[in-house]
């Protein structure tokens, strides 16, 4: 499988291909389970996609950041 087509957001696809399935986890309690892990789940990846890492942009608050990381240059 080409590397672009991985979901990179793995846990919610395992989480969504047991919501889904034909067979397995259509007792009461596995749906009550399946829906506390997608709630825990869906907050995770809301806090998630919020993130915004390092940019490649230069910016005045660099040096600072770096120096309080402890990394010399």
């Amino acid at each position: 499988m080409p590397k672009s087509d991985r979901n990179p957001l793995v846990h919610g696809s395992n989480l969504e291909q047991k919501e889904n399935h034909r067979t397995k986890y259509r007792d009461v309690e596995s749906k009550k389970y399946l829906t506390e892990i997608r709630t825990e789940y869906d907050t995770w990846r809301s806090a998630n996609l919020e993130l915004v890492g390092p940019t490649s942009t230069p910016t005045d608050q660099d040096d600072a950041i770096i120096a309080t990381l402890g990394i010399n240059g």
